[in-house]
This record gives C-alpha cells, structure tokens and sequence, in this order.
C-alpha cells in the first residue's frame, strides 16, 4: 500500500514539474484581436510602451501607456482618445491591470482588473 501512494505521489509530483509555464514574452508585442457581443471588434496593436485600441463599431481609437509589472502581467494608463468620443471618461489616476492566465496557440485568455472598479472580467483575444 506504502507503494502505491508513494508512486502515486511521484506521478504528481513529476506532472506538476513538468508542466508547461506560460510564454508571455510572445505575447508583449503584436496585433490582437478582442470580439465582444456589448462593443463589437476591437483591434488593439501593442508595442513595448503603448497601447492602441481601434472599435469600428463605437467609432472609437484610443492609446493607452503600458507598463509591464512582471512577464504576463501588465497595467494601462494614461489613456487618450485619438478618433471619436468616448462615453467613458478615465482619470489620470485610473489604472486597468491585465493578467494573461491562459494561451492556446495564438489565442489567450486574460483576466482584466482596475482601480476603480470591483468588476473582474475574462475574455479571449487573438493574436492576428
């Protein structure tokens, strides 16, 4: 019986060592795509320091400053609108964290967060 657990426990234990880390590296820079049923398709465009946000279907562009906070998680500030109005007005104080805590292929799940909302929201993007 003292086999078995102990076998079982090793089968466990080499599994969890052995699974996969996420690369969010490959995820810093690039062309996104985010589809919601509320806001229709934004594409967003990331660089090392910034952020850009484009929705057709709002007849919005905003950008926003990025600042990384460790490899998959990153804080918006600063935003700007750039084309067309935004019924949504942040302060200059308001920071929207973004955690990565899934990637499959070129999709990733991401759980959203911010300073002045206790709303947490998970959605999907694409890198296109």
């Amino acid at each position: 019986m003292r086999l078995f657990y102990f076998t079982t426990l090793l089968i466990l234990l080499s599994s969890i060592s052995f699974a996969q880390s996420l690369d969010c590296k490959k995820m810093h820079v690039g062309k996104f795509e985010l589809v919601s049923e509320t806001s229709g398709t934004t594409i967003i465009e990331r660089n090392k320091n910034t952020q850009t946000e484009t929705n057709k279907t709002m007849n919005i562009r905003t950008s926003y400053d990025l600042v990384w906070t460790s490899e998959c998680s990153y804080e918006l500030r600063n935003r700007k609108v750039l084309e067309g109005t935004s019924k949504f007005v942040m302060k200059p104080t308001d920071v929207i964290r973004v955690e990565i805590i899934k990637i499959e292929g070129k999709k990733l799940t991401v759980k959203i967060t911010s300073n002045f909302s206790d709303k947490v929201a998970e959605v999907e993007i694409s890198k296109i």
